[in-house]
């Protein structure tokens, strides 16, 4: 009778002699039943949440600096195709923030993505930004994250200066300086 070590012992040499049709078998099961493992592996990752976080966290523990220096050196090996990413990805969630709040002034109509400026309706947009700790893009990010909630309307930057500095918008009173 054989012992667990020497049935594996036996099963890598069988696999490292037959490396090749054992990688091709192996793959078109995997192809077959790919469901089947998704569903295995998240049903294992439910079950094992715990540990395989508590190796996680004892992993990095152990690697903080090791793990800390990879991620620098993949950022600056990454960095111009991530930056290229990242801005084409603040453009679009801001394009979807507009889309969402109409595209245009709630005050003169101006359409101009680069003109509009996200305002609070009733003020306190400084005191807000605080209170969540957003603020510039990652504002937009708390808006989608939150559903989109009421009480934010587009405003041209004139706009938006005005009512922060003057309380009111010169076309809702119709004041005009000649």
């Amino acid at each position: 009778m054989t012992t667990i070590d020497e049935r594996n012992a036996k099963a890598r040499l069988r696999y490292a002699e037959n490396k090749d049709s054992e990688h091709i078998k192996q793959k078109a099961w995997r192809a077959k039943h790919k469901e089947q493992e998704k569903q295995r592996w998240k049903i294992y990752h439910i079950l094992n949440k715990d540990k395989i976080n508590a190796k996680q966290r004892e992993r990095r523990a152990w690697n903080k600096d090791n793990i800390r220096a990879k991620r620098r050196e993949w950022y600056h090996a990454n960095k111009a195709e991530l930056q290229v990413k990242m801005k084409k990805n603040r453009i679009a969630l801001r394009a979807e923030i507009l889309r969402h709040y109409g595209s245009k002034c709630a005050c003169c109509g101006e359409t101009e993505p680069k003109f509009l400026a996200l305002d609070h309706i009733n003020g306190g947009g400084y005191r807000h930004r605080k209170n969540i700790g957003q603020d510039g893009h990652s504002l937009y990010h708390w808006i989608r994250k939150n559903d989109y909630p009421a009480g934010f309307q587009l405003l041209c930057h004139n706009c938006n200066m005005a009512k922060g500095l003057y309380g009111e918008c010169p076309h809702k009173t119709g004041e005009r300086r000649e």
